[in-house]
């Protein structure tokens, strides 16, 4: 399973290009309590405890100041992701993006870390 490494960021902000607005994404923990991510529209990628990658997401909520982390919190009602989900890595797109735009984003980043569809993997990972 892929894990999140300096190697695998670079390759995101290099995909994700000028819709990115930082170029050093961070690993957050989600434990003991979830960070205020302040980004309205964006995608994240949870970790597990080696810094597997579990999921990819994306958020596009202007109505919410801390969008990521309540789709978070959506999330980790589920007992399964809150015993995986160790951390998470979020990157802010710009606000500007259609959500079909991000959505697209979200499938290239998918495709990239072998985690289409968000959680599926690939028929060669399974």
């Amino acid at each position: 399973m892929l894990r999140w490494n300096p190697v695998v960021s670079r390759a995101v902000v290099d995909l994700l290009g000028d819709d990115l607005t930082i170029t050093d994404p961070q690993v957050r923990p989600l434990q003991p309590r979830i960070p205020e991510l302040l980004h309205h529209v964006g995608l994240y990628i949870a970790l597990g405890v080696t810094h597997e990658i579990l999921y990819v997401g994306m958020t596009e909520r202007m109505h919410t100041a801390f969008a990521t982390s309540d789709r978070l919190r959506e999330h980790l009602t589920e007992q399964n992701k809150r015993d995986r989900w160790e951390s998470v890595v979020e990157l802010p797109l710009r606000e500007d993006l259609e959500r079909r735009q991000v959505a697209r984003l979200e499938a290239r980043v998918g495709v990239l870390l072998g985690r289409p569809g968000g959680h599926r993997l690939r028929k060669s990972h399974v």
